[in-house]
């Protein structure tokens, strides 16, 4: 199985059509994926990939726990850089 990785911007509020059905894709192969935690695209892939009921997806935050975590999946804590703010 190979782990993949969705993220994206926080400004994107609706996945393009291609990133859907490539979502899809990975569904259907049942490779693992990360994702973020943000709002925007990582949010919407998460949406996306709840909607599949898939179950091979881990969160990464940096905050004390995550912002978004829609199909409670494993949550991975990565400390954020000293000096860094969290929005």
């Amino acid at each position: 199985m190979s782990m993949i990785f969705i993220g994206g911007s926080r400004e994107i509020f609706e996945l393009p059509e291609p990133a859907i059905a490539r979502i899809g894709a990975i569904v259907a192969a049942e490779h693992g994926v990360l994702v973020g935690d943000a709002p925007g695209a990582d949010a919407e892939a998460q949406g996306l990939l709840a909607g599949y009921k898939y179950e091979h997806v881990g969160v990464f935050h940096t905050g004390k726990e995550p912002r978004n975590n829609l199909g409670d999946w494993a949550a991975y804590h990565v400390p954020s850089p000293e000096g860094a703010h969290e929005h």
